[in-house]
């Protein structure tokens, strides 16, 4: 058989697609047609474990058939010291399958776990829901209790699911009220939540009132009026002399 040439293959054309060329070595090489035009595509035959295998080993032009020769070569050697080529590249796609497999089922686990977050209720949904149930009935529609969660309940609690809110998530809102020096409002701001986390727990959006267990009365000083309900007029009669020191 001898060895193929550049020469021999050169003249190759469209008619000799699927012939195939061997060479000295146990190199099989199969013309192949395609958008590019010719190629040879070749593989290294050996025996191993009493069977007869094979393993592709580059093709022709892209790799020049020198550099295909020393592939098999390499391969040969390789298989003198116990490393079958075939084995070894069959254990390379399964574990590329594998790899691919692991990469889908974290994919869906991001997936699965992207939803069920988007599916919890945040403190925002909560406020909206409750603004439209309750607040907005307020002679001013509920304009001011809107600005001062805007201002300083939101902006630390929105983004949190509504289940996820502790005792301390609501007291760092009410301490920063107090850092501001500002205790009515803080009082004030710490009545309203407590009515919002009320209005969840009596609808089962939440098992536990994050506010139940704060005292009102340990916020900015003792405070004996009983809780209740704050009027829109009491809302912005509390606003109005601290609105200036924010």
């Amino acid at each position: 058989m001898g060895k193929l040439t550049v020469k021999e293959l050169e003249p190759l054309s469209g008619e000799d697609n699927g012939k195939k060329l061997r060479e000295d070595g146990g190199l099989i090489g199969i013309v192949r047609q395609g958008t590019g035009g010719i190629s040879v595509y070749f593989n290294w035959r050996y025996r191993a474990e009493g069977k007869v295998k094979q393993t592709f080993v580059g093709a022709w032009p892209k790799m020049s058939l020198a550099a295909i020769r020393s592939k098999r070569d390499k391969f040969k050697h390789e298989l003198a010291n116990g490393s079958d080529p075939s084995e070894r590249r069959k254990a390379s796609r399964l574990k590329a399958k594998a790899d691919q497999l692991d990469e889908i089922e974290k994919q869906k686990a991001r997936l699965v776990e992207h939803e069920t977050r988007q599916a919890r209720q945040t403190v925002r949904n909560l406020f909206d829901r409750w603004f439209q149930v309750d607040v907005i009935r307020r002679k001013d529609k509920g304009a001011e209790v809107k600005r001062m969660f805007e201002k300083d309940v939101l902006p630390t609690l929105g983004t949190l699911a509504v289940e996820d809110v502790r005792k301390g998530d609501v007291t760092k809102v009410v301490d920063a009220l107090l850092a501001r020096n500002v205790p009515r409002m803080a009082k004030m701001i710490f009545s309203l939540m407590r009515q919002m986390f009320r209005f969840a727990a009596e609808r089962d959006i939440i098992e536990t009132d994050p506010t139940a267990s704060i005292r009102k009365s340990k916020i900015g000083g003792p405070d004996t009026e009983r809780e209740r309900v704050l009027s829109e007029a009491e809302i912005l009669l509390v606003d109005a002399p601290n609105s200036q020191r924010l």
